[in-house]
């Protein structure tokens, strides 16, 4: 959330894009604790972790936008985007279809671990 709402969403509603996802995150970690998927001290260091990863990103990644891009961003468009469409190359999205497989393998196992406890 920190990341769309300082580098993508619009200045005038970025108080309103932050408020939403502000409330949305309260009310997913507060089911998690509920439900004994993350303990409250997993929260607070998750909850450090991620605004600190996300505000490195803004100021590494992305930089002051369109005006000046981060240096992360700048390395990627010289060596990654295709000078002549401007796009990505279709191989390149092995990358975050590899992290999105062992995400969701992980996140399968807890719910087949879940369903073997209810059924034991």
């Amino acid at each position: 959330g920190t990341s769309i709402c300082g580098g993508i969403v619009p200045m005038e509603y970025r108080l309103v894009a932050g408020v939403a996802m502000a409330t949305y995150s309260a009310i997913a970690l507060r089911y998690r604790v509920r439900d004994h998927l993350h303990t409250m001290e997993q929260v607070i260091v998750g909850l450090v972790f991620g605004v600190g990863n996300a505000l490195a990103w803004l100021k590494f990644g992305v930089g002051d936008g369109a005006a000046a891009a981060g240096p992360i961003l700048s390395w990627v468009r010289d060596h990654w985007v295709s000078s002549e469409t401007g796009l990505f190359p279709y191989s390149t999205l092995a990358i975050p279809i590899v992290v999105g497989v062992l995400v969701v393998g992980s996140f399968e196992r807890r719910i087949k671990d879940r369903m073997n406890n209810k059924n034991a």
